[in-house]
């Protein structure tokens, strides 16, 4: 067999694939990524004793910290931060726009598409923002809007105006878990 790997987190992936090279017919590699090849019968052998190495391993660093969500306040959303987050454009697979947290109040402003979206008002005391909600199970959706406050993870975006001739930022949301 033949196969590749690329790491995520803080896990070294070269190292961890060293742990159980005496499996291996071949490897190479760096802590993001490894190639390898190995022999069928050694497979299992080879999964076990990667498995085993991995336990040292705290359960966080299997997580890449570039997909955990920042903490901001609605009140820190402004220009300047989108121009920052502008800055690091074209956004894609291998350069996500950056996701944040906060609580809010929401409130439907309209359903859209048979309440399967939410066009919504998120706000805090200070601040309010259009906040979009995707492929909702509505009556969930409706249930957990009731609080008080809501923990929201969310991407920022450009709305454009038309009839205004101006841009304003939108919050591309989910309710978070």
């Amino acid at each position: 067999y033949k196969g590749s790997g690329r790491s995520s987190g803080k896990i070294h992936l070269y190292d961890l694939t060293n742990s159980a090279s005496d499996y291996l017919l071949g490897f190479g590699g760096h802590a993001g990524a490894v190639g390898l090849s190995l022999a069928a019968d050694q497979l299992q052998n080879f999964s076990r004793k990667v498995q085993d190495s991995a336990e040292v391993y705290d359960p966080r660093d299997f997580i890449d910290d570039s997909k955990i969500p920042m903490e901001v306040r609605l009140e820190e959303i402004n220009q300047n931060l989108m121009d920052m987050i502008e800055s690091f454009a074209p956004f894609g697979e291998q350069n996500p726009l950056p996701s944040f947290t906060s609580s809010a109040r929401v409130s439907v402003a309209k359903e859209l598409k048979d309440g399967l979206h939410f066009k919504c008002s998120v706000s805090s005391d200070h601040k309010s923002f259009t906040g979009l909600f995707f492929n909702v199970e509505k009556e969930k959706f409706l249930k957990s809007i009731e609080a008080q406050e809501v923990q929201l993870k969310f991407t920022l975006s450009k709305s454009y105006n038309v009839m205004l001739n101006d841009f304003s930022i939108e919050l591309l949301c989910e309710i978070a878990d």
